[in-house]
């Protein structure tokens, strides 16, 4: 069993997850972000998108893991 007191958090607010496997949830979230990258891709015009939340609500990781997914994506 692992012991918590002595285990890193990944989830504290200063160290933002970037890791996919450590990434829980939010999946309407990038749901609608994918729906809107692709969008963009094909829109003659720039779209903006906007993450609005409480700080430390994991706006940063978010954005983190839409990146990292992003580029497996063009590198796959």
């Amino acid at each position: 069993m692992v012991d918590l007191n002595t285990t890193h958090n990944p989830y504290d607010f200063s160290n933002p997850v970037s890791d996919i496997e450590l990434f829980a949830g939010r999946k309407n979230e990038l749901k609608d972000i994918n729906y809107y990258l692709n969008h963009a891709a094909k829109a003659p015009r720039a779209i903006n998108l906007a993450l609005l939340g409480r700080r430390a609500s994991g706006k940063t990781s978010l954005l983190n893991i839409i990146q990292s997914e992003e580029i497996r994506i063009l590198s796959g």
